[in-house]
């Protein structure tokens, strides 16, 4: 007996492959596969399917996101599950919108214990409008604290955040401070911005050596 139905999105052949092969060994059934929108939407109409798993990041064109809102409009109560590279999906944009209520979504880092892949998968499979808590050192901080956060460790200078943001170089100050204080930075190193740029490559997924 099949665990439940699972559409894979993921815009990268190798990666769909050995989600579904994966999927396939812990007991799921693979309902189809595409790496597009459209793709996505064609698989969700041709079949029944109790999960997407998406990748958060599809290259050019609708985001992981904008896929799984689409298949929420078509089916109310496909479960949701995203993979990134991010330990906060906000991380990727401040500014993209939430996700989908009751979603997860799994750190690709991860996917090497499928134990972590199989209990997601079921958690939405029969939750898939429970809302789920967020795991990260990010929790914390708003939309606008990720974009300063993500302007930092582009190097970009106080001055050069406040006048894309409109607004004063001492409130994005602030906003600094508050972004280091929530993430428990010592701010009395004198290295804060620093740190802070290690830090995001840390959310990121992407540690940054020798920073």
């Amino acid at each position: 007996m099949t665990l439940g139905r699972v559409l894979i999105v993921e815009d990268e052949r190798f990666t769909r492959t050995m989600l579904a092969t994966s999927i396939e060994a812990l007991g799921f059934d693979v309902a189809g596969v595409a790496s597009t929108a459209q793709g996505a939407i064609g698989a969700l109409r041709d079949g029944p399917v109790d999960v997407a798993l998406l990748d958060l990041d599809l290259g050019a064109g609708p985001s992981g996101i904008d896929v799984a809102y689409a298949l929420r409009a078509e089916d109310h109560d496909i479960g949701i599950v995203f993979l990134t590279s991010f330990s906060d999906p906000r991380i990727k944009d401040p500014r993209e919108r939430s996700l989908p209520a009751g979603s997860r979504f799994i750190v690709k880092g991860h996917l090497d214990d499928v134990e972590v892949l199989r209990r997601a998968l079921l958690d939405v499979r029969h939750r898939p409008l429970t809302s789920g808590g967020r795991m990260s050192a990010s929790k914390d901080l708003t939309p606008h604290q990720l974009a300063v956060l993500r302007d930092i460790a582009a190097g970009r200078t106080n001055a050069e955040i406040a006048a894309s943001l409109g607004v004063t170089e001492k409130a994005v100050e602030r906003t600094v401070q508050r972004i280091a204080d929530s993430l428990a930075i010592d701010r009395s190193s004198g290295n804060t911005r620093v740190l802070l740029t290690r830090a995001y490559g840390q959310l990121a997924g992407k540690p940054l050596p020798g920073v």
